[in-house]
């Protein structure tokens, strides 16, 4: 008998099972796909949480005494002792008082205000934050008190971490955690009563019992208490002065609330509430955002210096820095050297003492002096009298072009440093290119077109042709590169860097400009031998303890090789010699050797001078804030009698000294024709320093192409051009120039 088959399942049937066996199979992928989803989000919750729980508000609540006022020094030159420059003065109203100055009826309106619960949690009251969280998104109540405790609320206060982020809310609630763990409720509800903003730019409950009644915190009565208290939930919205109206309404609730409590009884709260609250119409006028002290340029770079260093150093918010530096009895060693300063303030803040210009009212500028390692000893960050504290620095906080200023930065201390030129290159002065119009670009200042004429001639006379051939050779972005990577520079070029940036970095056309201190400290590299430290007014900032804070590191940075600093060094000074062709022949006051360059814009906008001796490195910038023409008699460019002056001044009691080059350069005659060093059969020579590694060949008499290849000790291999005439013509086809702003001068 044979074995009876089974029923086999309809077609549809099957289908049915098929499509629920897919269907099943896609429920379990997308279930596992969730499981996987919820673990690697569980997992970068928990990282993300993780990184708050040791966090720290990073501030000693018993050393928080915003009392405590920080002091400026400066060394005695004679003595080397520190002595007191100046007190930085907190614009802010605050009075501090200890705890058990303040009534407990002061501290219980307090509590009851802004955080019931406060002796009973442990800095974040989950109850309340939950309840708030869900009150965002579902509203069940328009209770008056948010989420925050009393603890998050000093954290907010002494941070001035307020952002209303979702990160912030998670970081003060685990500083918060951290905070009570380290402090008392004494310690946490004395510094919340002494830092919080009660309005009127006061801050703390003692100074706004002063302000707001005339009286100390001991003497206040439940209302006027309660009506302080009360603008601490919008300390403009209802502040008891202005706002009288809307802060009774908040008051009245506080007093209700102190009755729920039992802290007193309802006919005291009514009696309480019925009672009138007057201020004493003592309304500080005073904006926590001015300064009506008068502190010299010098205090408010020192001011931002520290501020900067300290956000940098520790993460801070640039609120919280700046409060601690005007509250923490911070002691700060400053460079600065008080006759220096007061030189520079004797023109600055007098124009009549500068050099004459021609236009009506004279013109803003700033003047910055430094040792040869950037050290800053003086500075001036604008023309006339100073009226206030933190204004407007130009010294620091206002770019400006640096017209040709910026020369001996980029093309000629990188041509030598590449070995692309020596002292004696001849290069010729022409158009680098046609602008289409019959015209060459970019034209001298004179207008003329000289010819071949040597690098030390260039940069004498502020060539703009030879300057643009060079940046060209040498690429606007190794130009660019070394300006960012040796000294920082904030530099702003529309789009990648290439030829149309020649202009930018042979001209300093830049469409950012540099700070003038920056441009000052850069220059130091010329007389120290090639070695760089950024501009730094201050040493060391110690706390009130002494502890270090902040230590600058001066460590100088290597930024040219001894030798091209050593040659850029001469040709500098053959830029003030008065027998040479210089721009700036007129700035030598004294036997003294110095060195510098000019700088100057479009249209006279921005005139500078940069110049240094073995003393001090000192640089000048005249202009406009709205772009004028700065008028003048020819012959007095103003930034060179501004340097004249103020650096005589600063040596006149100082032994003649000249730079130490040592054995790094090598001054050779060349012949004036080739350039090439001095032979038998030169006719006409000039004297020249040089690089020993690098030097020109030996002048043949031919002046021809077939001149010889300069000497290069460093290596064997022939370098095209660095020797004799170098001969750049413009209208390449592949510049791809569309550049046609107007070049320094």
């Amino acid at each position: 008998m044979g074995k009876k088959k089974g029923k086999s399942s309809s077609p549809a049937v099957r289908g049915i099972k098929t499509a629920f066996g897919v269907i099943g199979r896609i429920f379990g992928i997308f279930f596992l796909i969730l499981v996987i989803t919820g673990c690697i989000s569980a997992t970068l919750v928990t990282i993300y949480v993780m990184q708050f729980v040791n966090a720290d508000v990073g501030v000693d609540l018993r050393n928080l005494n915003l009392g405590y006022t920080s002091i400026l020094y400066y060394t005695d030159k004679e003595t080397g002792e520190e002595r007191e420059l100046q007190r930085l003065q907190n614009t802010q109203n605050r009075i501090w008082v200890d705890l058990e100055d303040i009534p407990q009826m002061v501290r219980d309106v307090a509590i009851v205000a802004e955080d019931r619960r406060f002796e009973e949690h442990n800095g974040v009251d989950w109850k309340r934050t939950i309840f708030s969280f869900v009150n965002e998104f579902l509203p069940l109540t328009s209770s008056r008190q948010g989420g925050s405790t009393l603890t998050q609320q000093l954290i907010k206060n002494i941070t001035s971490d307020d952002g209303q982020t979702f990160e912030r809310k998670i970081r003060e609630i685990f500083r918060a955690l951290n905070l009570e763990k380290k402090y008392t409720k004494d310690d946490i509800l004395e510094a919340y009563l002494n830092t919080v903003n009660f309005g009127s730019g006061t801050y703390g409950i003692q100074a706004a019992s002063n302000i707001y009644f005339g009286k100390d915190v001991s003497e206040l009565t439940v209302p006027e208490a309660a009506s302080i208290i009360a603008a601490t939930k919008s300390p403009v919205y209802l502040n008891p002065s202005t706002n009288p109206e809307r802060n009774k309404e908040r008051r009245d609730w506080i007093i209700g609330e102190m009755a729920d409590t039992g802290l007193i009884t309802e006919e005291e709260a009514e009696a309480y509430q019925a009672m009138p609250v007057e201020t004493i119409k003592k309304q500080l006028q005073n904006d926590p955002n001015s300064n009506s002290q008068v502190q010299s340029y010098f205090v408010d770079t020192v001011y931002y210096e520290v501020i900067d260093d300290l956000c940098d150093t520790y993460g801070y918010e640039r609120a919280f820095a700046s409060s601690l530096l005007l509250n923490s009895g911070y002691h700060v060693y400053t460079t600065i050297d008080p006759e220096c300063q007061a030189i520079l303030d004797h023109y600055f803040l007098n124009p009549q003492n500068m050099p004459p210009v021609l236009n009506s009212v004279y013109p803003q500028g700033a003047g910055i002096l430094t040792d040869p390692y950037g050290k800053v000893l003086a500075i001036c960050g604008g023309t006339g009298e100073k009226t206030g504290a933190l204004t407007l620095n130009r010294a620091t906080s206002t770019p400006q072009q640096p017209g040709s200023s910026i020369k001996p930065l980029t093309v000629y201390s990188q041509g030598i440093e590449n070995n692309l030129i020596t002292w004696s290159t001849m290069i010729e002065d022409s158009p680098f290119r046609d602008k289409g119009d019959g015209t060459g670009w970019p034209v001298n200042f004179n207008g003329l077109y000289l010819g071949n004429i040597t690098v030390a001639e260039a940069i004498q006379r502020s060539t703009n042709t030879v300057a643009v051939k060079l940046a060209d050779r040498l690429g606007p972005q190794n130009l660019v590169n070394f300006l960012v990577d040796s000294f920082g520079f904030d530099l702003v070029l529309e789009g990648p860097v290439n030829d149309v940036d020649i202009a930018p970095m042979a001209l300093g056309a830049l469409s950012e400009g540099v700070n003038p201190i920056d441009m000052v400290g850069a220059f130091q590299i010329f007389g120290n031998g090639g070695v760089y430290v950024k501009p730094y007014t201050y040493t060391r900032v110690l706390d009130s303890d002494g502890n270090v804070i902040l230590e600058k590191n001066t460590t100088p940075k290597r930024v040219l090789s001894p030798e091209t600093a050593a040659v850029m060094n001469r040709l500098l000074i053959s830029v003030t010699d008065p027998n040479t062709l210089g721009t700036a022949k007129q700035v030598r006051f004294s036997s003294q050797v110095v060195g510098g360059k000019t700088g100057t814009t479009s249209n006279d906008f921005d005139h500078w001078f940069i110049g240094y001796s073995p003393y001090y490195v000192f640089g000048s910038w005249l202009g406009y804030d709205q772009n004028t023409v700065i008028q003048y008699n020819v012959g007095h460019y103003p930034p060179l009698f501004v340097f004249k002056s103020i650096m005589g001044d600063l040596h006149a009691n100082l032994p003649l000294k000249d730079f130490d080059d040592g054995d790094n350069c090598v001054a050779l005659p060349f012949c004036t024709e080739c350039g090439n060093i001095a032979s038998s059969a030169t006719t006409t020579t000039s004297i020249g320093y040089y690089k020993p590694s690098f030097i020109p060949p030996t002048c043949t008499g031919n002046h021809g192409e077939d001149e010889e290849e300069p000497k290069d000790e460093e290596d064997d291999k022939p370098h095209s051009n660095n020797g004799g005439i170098i001969i750049i013509n413009g209208n390449r086809s592949s510049s791809g120039f569309s550049y046609d702003e107007e070049e320094s001068s």
